[in-house]
This record gives C-alpha cells, sequence and structure tokens, in this order.
C-alpha cells in the first residue's frame, strides 16, 4: 500500500518541478527506439563534421603548398626574365663586336695589302751581287742579343715578347730602345750591307689579332721594325728590306707554350750583299 502512494506523489512532483522530459523507463518502446535513432543521427553528424574539418585542414595544408610553389615558380620566372634581358644585351653586344671585328678585319686586310704592295715595289736601290764564296761577314757581338751565324748570313734574333705587347703589332715601350741599341751595332760593322727585317709568328694568332693569320701578324711587326729604323736613321732605308714568313720557319716545336714564345720573333738578317744608293 505504501509503494503505492508512492507513486502518484512522485509524478505530481515531477510536474510540479516542470520536468519535460520522461525517464526511461516510463517511455514507450516507439520513443526509446526514436531517441536512440536521434543519437546515431548526431553521432553520424558529429563525425561528419570532423571528416569535414579533417578535408578542410588537408585542403588548407595543399593550399599553403600550392601556394609557395606558386611563389617559387614566379621567383624562378623573374630570374629567367633577368637572364634572358642579360642575354639579350649580351646578343645585341656580341653583334655589335662582329660588327666591328668585321670592319677592322677589312681594314687589317687593306693595311697589310698596302704593306706587300709597298714592299714589292722596285726603288732606286740597286744590290750588288755576291760573286765571291770566299765573303765572311764577321759576327758582332750585342749584350743580351743572340747573334749567329746562318750559311754566309748574320742572323739577329729579337724575341716579339721584348718588342711587343702580346696580340699588338705596335711597338712596346721598351721595344724601340732595344733596336736602338742592335740598329747602332749593325751600322757600324755593316754600313753597307743588306738587311733584312723578317718576321716570324707561332702557329696560332695572337690574342687580340682579329681576322688576323700568322702571316699578316708576321708581316705587320715586321714593317713596324723596319717603319721604326729608317726613322732613326741609323740604317738607311736602301738597306733594308721587309719579309714576313709567318709559322713557316719555326726555330722549336710549337707544342708547347715555350716553344710557340720564341718562335715569335723578329730577325735581322745581314746579307753578304752590299748596296749603294742610285739617288744623285
Amino acid at each position: 500500500m505504501r509503494v503505492g502512494w508512492c507513486l502518484p506523489t512522485m509524478l505530481l512532483l515531477l510536474a510540479a518541478a516542470g520536468c519535460k522530459q520522461t525517464p526511461a523507463w516510463m517511455q514507450s518502446q516507439p520513443q526509446q527506439a526514436q531517441l536512440q535513432q536521434l543519437q546515431q543521427q548526431q553521432l553520424a553528424a558529429a563525425q561528419q563534421q570532423q571528416s569535414l574539418q579533417a578535408a578542410a585542414s588537408s585542403m588548407d595544408r595543399l593550399n599553403q603548398e600550392k601556394e609557395q610553389q606558386l611563389a617559387l615558380s614566379r621567383q624562378e620566372l623573374q630570374q629567367l626574365q633577368v637572364r634572358v634581358a642579360a642575354l639579350s644585351t649580351r646578343l645585341t653586344e656580341t653583334t655589335a663586336d662582329l660588327t666591328r671585328e668585321r670592319a677592322d678585319k677589312v681594314a687589317v686586310q687593306k693595311k697589310f695589302d698596302d704593306l706587300l704592295a709597298a714592299n714589292r715595289r722596285t726603288g732606286t736601290v740597286s744590290i750588288t751581287a755576291n760573286s765571291s764564296h770566299t765573303v765572311d761577314l764577321a759576327a758582332v757581338e750585342i749584350r743580351g742579343v743572340d747573334v749567329r751565324r746562318d750559311g754566309d748570313v748574320i742572323r739577329v734574333t729579337l724575341p716579339s715578347s721584348q718588342l711587343f705587347a702580346p696580340g699588338s703589332a705596335q711597338l712596346a715601350a721598351g721595344g724601340g730602345s732595344l733596336l736602338d741599341t742592335v740598329a747602332v751595332e749593325l751600322a757600324r760593322a755593316y754600313p753597307q750591307q743588306l738587311i733584312g727585317v723578317e718576321g716570324h709568328a707561332d702557329g696560332a694568332t695572337p690574342t687580340g689579332a682579329a681576322g688576323q693569320n700568322p702571316q699578316q701578324v708576321s708581316t705587320l711587326r715586321a714593317m713596324a721594325v723596319y717603319n721604326y729604323l729608317a726613322s732613326r736613321g741609323s740604317l738607311r732605308t736602301e738597306q733594308l728590306h721587309v719579309a714576313g714568313y709567318g709559322a713557316n720557319h719555326p726555330l722549336y716545336s710549337n707544342a708547347t707554350p715555350a716553344g710557340r714564345e720564341a718562335n715569335q720573333r723578329i730577325e735581322l738578317v745581314v746579307y753578304p750583299e752590299t748596296v749603294r744608293n742610285n739617288t744623285r
């Protein structure tokens, strides 16, 4: 009887408290099924939300990686554009240099042809032939200079490195002083002899001698020495003649740098023949 009294009392108390939920033990089976279904839906929604959040995080990471890759690509593109601009500038400069080199080559070829023509012109000089095989030129000694007998001629060898800057056919600052010393001694020892100014080169074109082959280089250097000697007056112009032999008469093998350097030379060759000036 007491239990039966308490149950109504409890119902009244629950109603008075405004409880909106019915205890599970008081719910009907359909209500319990609906509640379980609702809980399952909530759980599925929570799992789906977690999956969406994970996917969103993954997309964020992918987007960041793509942004980094895009930034690197932009940087590489900028660097490539800079290199292309530099190459374009170099191409323009190279084209201009090539145009100048071609013009220089034409000028050098003309100068070379003019020098050869001038060297071949016949002047008023007569050469007395050496009809005697007993003529013996006395060799001279010049300090610091190689002087040697070669058959019936005397050869005075002057290294190009002492006369010219590398790749140049213009006399260097100290080259004139050496030529003056040699010319004075030759004029004293051989006042009437024919003297050849021979230019020799190695098998390679000197650096900076654009468009010039060894034959041209040797001739231009020989002409530079000839012009200097003629301007100084120690040797008479009618005594001198010029020849450029290129790399045809090497003293040493061109296989080594030392050999190539030694083969680049000017030789003043004293002949037994004498020269007299017919100009009156």
